[in-house]
C-alpha cells in the first residue's frame, strides 16, 4: 500500500499524475494504454456484448436482452476474442471492468476511449 503521500503514477493529464490507474495495472495485471487501444477496436455491439458478459449474464440471457440468434452471438463473441486477445468470460469480465473504473476515476485521462 501507498502511503508516503507521494506520487508514483506514470498515467497524466496536465501534468496531474492518476496513481489509481498506475495502483489497478499492477493489482490487476492489465495495462491502461493496452486496454483501451483493444476497447477502441470493438463495434458498438460487441462492446455491448462485453458489457453482458461482465455483467455475469449467460448467453441465452444476452440473445434474449440484444434480440439476436445464438449463431450470431457466437460470431460477436469470436471476434471479441480475437480483437480482446482473450478467451474467457473471466477475462473479458476484467477487462471490461479495468477499463470502466479507469474511466470512472479520472475520466479525462490521456488514454481514455469511448464509453461502453
Amino acid at each position: 500500500m501507498l502511503n508516503d503521500g507521494e506520487s508514483h503514477g506514470t498515467h497524466h493529464t496536465n501534468g496531474v499524475p492518476y496513481p489509481t490507474i498506475d495502483l489497478l495495472e499492477r493489482h490487476m495485471g492489465l495495462d491502461f494504454a493496452t486496454v483501451a487501444r483493444k476497447v477502441s477496436t470493438l463495434t458498438p455491439r460487441e462492446k455491448q456484448i462485453l458489457e453482458r458478459i461482465a455483467a455475469g449474464d449467460e448467453p441465452g440471457e444476452i440473445t434474449k436482452h440484444l434480440d439476436i440468434s445464438y449463431s450470431t452471438l457466437a460470431g460477436h463473441r469470436k471476434r471479441l476474442a480475437e480483437k480482446l486477445e482473450q478467451y474467457s468470460n473471466g477475462a473479458h469480465a476484467k477487462t471490461y471492468w479495468f477499463h470502466r473504473i479507469c474511466e470512472l476515476c479520472h475520466p479525462d485521462a490521456t488514454l481514455q476511449t469511448s464509453k461502453l
